[in-house]
């Protein structure tokens, strides 16, 4: 079985999470001198690593009390970066071909890192459901990414991992996966079917 993971690897973005940033925070009237974008991600990762309930909200409340600031609403500024994100995530060249033809082949599922509904609105966003056998949502599973590697080594025989990012390919290597490190652009269906008949 062959799992690709979802963000960068199966999609591009339009705008930088940088950039979206700033647009949430100046929606609410913050001041530039109180954007901090490298601030904002470091209290987010320390929620969201730790598969903490609603990370976004949790990080710009504890950003807000950080930088001293009074009207920042954390739940509507949550709602709206996830809107942004949405919308600026858009599907590789590739995606729906090569996830198509796959699918065809061999099973097809998805290992993503990410908060529960947003990354299910992506991957309706992709229109590639119809292909997919397994769908694997940190959130959903209350896991990390390097867990879920694991158990599935433990229950599933022949296991392929497809992602751009070396951690992943790390953690796959070190769960005993085949893997690719490739973006779905640069893959070919051929040689995902060579590596899953060699695992």
């Amino acid at each position: 079985m062959i799992y690709f993971n979802l963000d960068v690897t199966l999609t591009e973005m339009r705008r930088g999470f940088d950039e979206m940033l700033v647009d949430v925070l100046r929606s609410q009237n913050i001041e530039d001198n109180q954007i901090n974008p490298t601030l904002y991600t470091k209290l987010f990762f320390s929620y969201f690593n730790d598969l903490q309930p609603l990370p976004r909200k949790q990080a710009f409340k504890a950003y807000a009390q950080q930088q001293n600031i009074n009207s920042l609403h954390s739940a509507k500024a949550a709602k709206r970066y996830e809107e942004l994100e949405l919308n600026a995530t858009t599907p590789r060249a590739k995606t729906v071909p090569i996830i198509k033809a796959v699918s065809e082949a061999m099973s097809v599922g998805i290992i993503t890192t990410g908060t529960t509904r947003l990354q299910r609105q992506k991957l309706r966003k992709l229109k590639i459901h119809d292909w997919l056998d397994d769908i694997r949502i940190t959130y959903d599973e209350n896991q990390t990414k390097q867990d879920i590697l694991a158990d599935l080594a433990e229950t599933k025989d022949r296991l392929v991992y497809v992602s751009h990012d070396d951690q992943d390919i790390k953690a796959a290597s070190n769960a005993d996966w085949q893997t690719v490190q490739s973006t779905v652009d640069e893959v070919s269906v051929k040689a995902l079917e060579r590596i899953n008949q060699a695992s």
